[in-house]
């Protein structure tokens, strides 16, 4: 996928802000529904996958949850799960810079009131205090800048509301997920030696302590982080469609992305096992805080 951001960080040039979000932009207008693809079918030890550990995350609240906002709510998936658990009224909000997510979630059919707008976390149309509770799943690490993110988090959020986010993990990828790691790197080092890597998201949000700086507690009290893993499995052939999109892969030129695709599905098939399945561990983060 061509675009100016993937141009510039393979070819040695310092990527803006704004390229990181035109490429974000296109890259969901291209594949909708990236996100659950993959990770709606993850589930950790207990059978939780992502969006079931943030629905139990709400559970949580110390006030009642009628009104919810999801942030970078994509193809609407969390927000149909949501609307889908409650055996009560809600008022569900979802916003995507993504015109390409919110066509498919306008798609869903859900019971209960629910509203999904084009916007930027980062100015956000609602009214003060006026969410019991802000969720966001594998997006709040990727927005640039994070400061105006979290400034409306707490201002939308009523007294005592809740923020549940999941992210990324940030312990050494292992297994397959590792091994991935390592041949994109070595793809890269041989084909795009000019290769810069460039500032995405807020790399605060890779640690603890990072995150307390993110949402300080003068904002926000009761932080927690829970590290957590979820496995799937796959057919050795399925392998390129489980990365195919991830950020930076996307990015490849189309040349060098066969190439790595290659490479891909034959470490799959080194290691599959006599079905020709494979299963890969993802690692995540559950960051819950409450405001002040």
């Amino acid at each position: 996928m061509t675009t100016a951001f993937g141009s510039k960080i393979f070819n040695g040039e310092l990527a803006t802000t704004q390229d990181w979000i035109n490429y974000l932009q296109h890259a969901h207008l291209v594949a909708p529904g990236m996100t659950p693809d993959t990770y709606a079918i993850c589930k950790t030890a207990d059978g939780y996958t992502p969006y079931t550990v943030l629905l139990n995350a709400l559970r949580s609240s110390t006030i009642p949850v009628n009104r919810i906002l999801d942030l970078a709510c994509g193809d609407g998936y969390l927000l149909s799960l949501i609307d889908k658990s409650s055996d009560r009224e809600l008022s569900l909000v979802g916003i995507d810079m993504s015109e390409g997510e919110l066509v498919e979630a306008r798609k869903k059919i859900f019971s209960n009131r629910t509203l999904l707008k084009r916007e930027m976390a980062q100015k956000l149309s609602e009214s003060s205090e006026s969410f019991d509770a802000i969720v966001s799943h594998m997006a709040f690490m990727l927005m640039t800048p994070i400061e105006p993110v979290v400034a409306e988090i707490h201002r939308v959020l009523k007294p005592g509301g809740m923020f549940a986010a999941v992210v990324g993990g940030d312990e050494p990828a292992t297994g397959f997920y590792g091994e991935f790691r390592r041949l994109f790197k070595e793809h890269v080092a041989k084909n795009h030696p000019k290769f810069l890597r460039p500032e995405v998201g807020d790399a605060r949000i890779d640690s603890r302590e990072g995150i307390r700086q993110v949402l300080p507690p003068e904002r926000f009290a009761d932080l927690k982080t829970i590290d957590f893993v979820a496995q799937a499995e796959f057919h050795k052939s399925q392998i390129w469609n489980v990365f195919k999109d991830y950020y930076f892969i996307s990015a490849l030129p189309r040349e060098s992305s066969d190439v790595f695709r290659e490479t891909l599905l034959r470490a799959a098939a080194d290691v599959a096992d006599s079905n020709d399945q494979l299963k890969i561990d993802f690692r995540f983060r559950l960051i819950t805080a409450r405001k002040i």
